[in-house]
């Protein structure tokens, strides 16, 4: 199982061109700008999911035209 310091480093990897990864309350915020390949987003949710995250929420920030993808902790 992943820690969040190793996800934040595994995704930074993945998205090392195209946005930036923060640790937000226990879980993991991605910003992407442009776009995101099928392949990437797998890769993203497999490590994720390794750390014991789950997918919380995708959005569009229409305003910096940036994709904003949430993992978190799964409630007990």
């Amino acid at each position: 199982m992943y820690s969040i310091k190793d996800l934040q480093d595994i995704i930074s990897h993945i998205v090392s061109t195209k946005g930036h990864v923060r640790v937000r309350d226990g879980g993991i915020e991605i910003h992407i700008h442009g776009g995101l390949s099928g392949q990437e987003f797998r890769e993203i949710e497999n490590a994720a999911w390794r750390g014991g995250l789950i997918l919380d929420r995708i959005y569009y920030h229409r305003n910096s035209d940036t994709l904003a993808i949430r993992f978190r902790k799964p409630k007990d």
